[in-house]
């Protein structure tokens, strides 16, 4: 996976909590999402969705992306998701996905 083409590091959200400017926000996303693992498989978008038949996703799979409709149920799957991050996160370890970080980080405390 790697980061669109047309993202600057100007287009990051400022995240004063972390104490990073938004280039070093954009770096650290970058070098991230660059770093496959060997062996190992990327989660792949929505893998859960589809896996448990939300009513939701299995309506946007009908429309098509693109498409009004479809742009709508994205807006529900966004900010009203039927499903809870604790059913996500126990389906990610039923399903074997694990979730790294390198060790020695710096630049997080």
């Amino acid at each position: 996976m790697t980061l669109p083409v047309d993202l600057h590091w100007r287009s990051v959200p400022y995240a004063p909590k972390f104490k990073m400017s938004r280039k070093a926000i954009y770096n650290l996303a970058k070098k991230a999402i660059a770093m496959p693992i060997d062996g190992y498989i990327d989660y792949k978008r929505r893998e859960y969705c589809n896996d448990v038949k939300c009513p939701i996703q299995m309506l946007m799979n009908a429309k098509g992306e693109g498409t009004h409709d479809y742009d709508s149920l994205r807006e529900i799957c966004k900010g009203d998701c039927v499903h809870t991050t604790y059913d996500f996160h126990h389906w990610l370890i039923d399903k074997g996905y694990i979730i790294v970080r390198p060790e020695n980080r710096e630049d997080i405390k």
